[in-house]
């Protein structure tokens, strides 16, 4: 999750999206799918005011993920 924050202090937003899903995708394969969702969250709430269009499918994913719970 640190290459989120680092891609949020270089101004690469569009990255954010791309990463917090790899993330995710690594948290559910090894079993905690909890954290994943948190990494799509923190992701989205980086997106939100910039790119609302971007936060609001990170947060659907988000959703997603805690639903197979």
């Amino acid at each position: 999750m640190q290459v989120v924050l680092i891609s949020k202090e270089m101004n690469n937003l569009l990255e954010i999206k791309t990463f917090a899903e790899r993330a995710c995708n690594l948290y559910q394969q090894h079993g905690s799918p909890e954290s994943g969702a948190a990494a799509l969250d923190k992701g989205a709430k980086i997106l939100e005011g910039p790119h609302p269009e971007l936060a609001l499918q990170l947060y659907q994913r988000a959703v997603e993920v805690v639903m197979v719970l």
